[in-house]
């Protein structure tokens, strides 16, 4: 019998390897049995499930779901998944509002220009992990692991403040920790200049400063100072990628 549904969550400096490690922990839970939903995947494949759609919005999500078919992404930047996602949030707006709060904890300076872009990814991730809640009560076997989670979110911090209030970290992580499984990527700072280098050279993917590096190393040793009170698990990214895995989703009951 397998476990109830989860939601697992990696976090860590840019340019750890976390992509690569996601990749290699989905492989292994679908050879497992397991179906795996990233936050748009979820939104687009389950929101009209709970909310009643308009004509017009019902072929639109039918078209989203031939583009997720084809391996293209549709975000909340789309005015029309937008709306259906407002629809959605307003139906629940009591739990919507509770979720919302945990904003408050990670955008410390609400003027910064960054945060209006942040704030329509993390309103993304707000209703996915409200629609897993409720999905995972009827479809079993699914497990929510969105490519940018919850814990992830605070190193926005570290992007555009250097104001880490440890206090609101703590309380944002006490309230997400419900169900979830954290698994933090660390690896060399010589690793991760080589992984920036190659970033610049190719012009693809972010590209952080050496301070905005420091950063996220000081709000990633905050979050691992709360692990007696959640449990963190920790991946290295070296050879012994794939054992590390097996061990993580032994104990967690994720692995057959």
């Amino acid at each position: 019998m397998k476990p109830y549904n989860k939601s697992i969550e990696l976090f860590g400096i840019s340019a750890t390897g976390k992509s690569y490690i996601r990749q290699k922990i989905i492989k292994k839970l679908s050879k497992n049995g397991y179906e795996i939903y990233g936050t748009r995947e979820i939104i687009i494949r389950h929101i009209d499930e709970f909310i009643n759609l308009n004509l017009y919005q019902k072929i639109k999500i039918f078209y989203f779901k031939i583009l997720l078919f084809l391996n293209i992404k549709t975000s909340l930047w789309n005015s029309d998944l937008n709306k259906i996602c407002n629809k959605f949030s307003k139906k629940y707006k009591k739990k919507f509002k509770k979720f919302e709060k945990l904003k408050s904890y990670i955008f410390i300076n609400n003027d910064t220009l960054q945060v209006k872009h942040y704030d329509i990814w993390f309103n993304e991730l707000l209703i996915a992990n409200l629609l897993f809640e409720k999905i995972s009560k009827i479809h079993k076997n699914k497990i929510f692991f969105p490519d940018e989670g919850f814990v992830q979110k605070i190193f926005i911090l570290a992007y555009i403040t250097n104001n880490f209030n440890k206090k609101k970290i703590h309380k944002y992580l006490q309230i997400i920790y419900r169900n979830r499984t954290l698994i933090n990527v660390s690896s060399f700072f010589k690793e991760i200049n080589k992984r920036m280098l190659k970033r610049k050279k190719t012009n693809i993917g972010w590209i952080a400063t050496k301070d905005q590096l420091l950063n996220m190393k000081k709000v990633e040793k905050i979050i691992n100072k709360n692990r007696d009170q959640i449990n963190i698990f920790y991946i290295k990214n070296n050879n012994n990628i794939n054992l590390q895995i097996i061990k993580i989703l032994n104990e967690v009951g994720l692995n057959k």
